[in-house]
């Protein structure tokens, strides 16, 4: 149940729950502002620091489409409040934003209509994530290396059979 906080100029929307039926989207938004022009700006909170990737801001924008597509109003901005800095962003949705972000909606529904599962690419952040045990991204980069040794070694090998 969404959360409220009035103030003169603004009014804040906490938890509150969006979706898209043109897109196929649900989710939570953790902040909805809407000013006193009736104009709506959305506001994320993350844990950690900016990353160099655009997740964070395809993520916000995905949000916004569907608050877009249930207020039937543009959302020209919106705002990530990252908590490792103690800093807010700007987030414009320009039309390559929303383009990448409605990219990313097409790629993430090929895979759910596929049944397939992106290999998990391991980094330093996956020491800190909660399903590392049952993603394993070190075991399937192992994999890979595993294969292309195989790989090598039937190359060599003319008969293409063990010794």
């Amino acid at each position: 149940m969404p959360g409220l906080e009035s103030r003169p100029n603004v009014r804040k929307i906490f938890d509150m729950p969006l979706r898209s039926l043109t897109l196929g989207l649900i989710g939570m938004a953790d902040v909805v502002m809407k000013d006193r022009n009736g104009s709506y700006i959305p506001l994320e909170y993350k844990h950690g620091r900016p990353k160099m990737k655009e997740m964070d801001t395809v993520q916000l924008c995905a949000q916004t489409l569907c608050l877009e597509e249930m207020t039937d109003k543009v959302i020209d901005k919106g705002f990530i409040y990252y908590f490792g800095t103690r800093k807010r962003i700007d987030v414009v949705f320009d039309q390559k934003l929303r383009d990448q972000t409605l990219e990313t909606i097409e790629n993430v529904r090929n895979l759910f209509q596929k049944h397939q599962t992106p290999l998990p690419v391991f980094s330093t952040k996956c020491k800190s994530c909660s399903l590392v045990d049952q993603c394993l991204p070190s075991t399937v980069e192992k994999s890979q290396k595993v294969q292309s040794y195989l790989l090598k070694m039937t190359e060599n090998d003319p008969e293409g059979g063990s010794q």
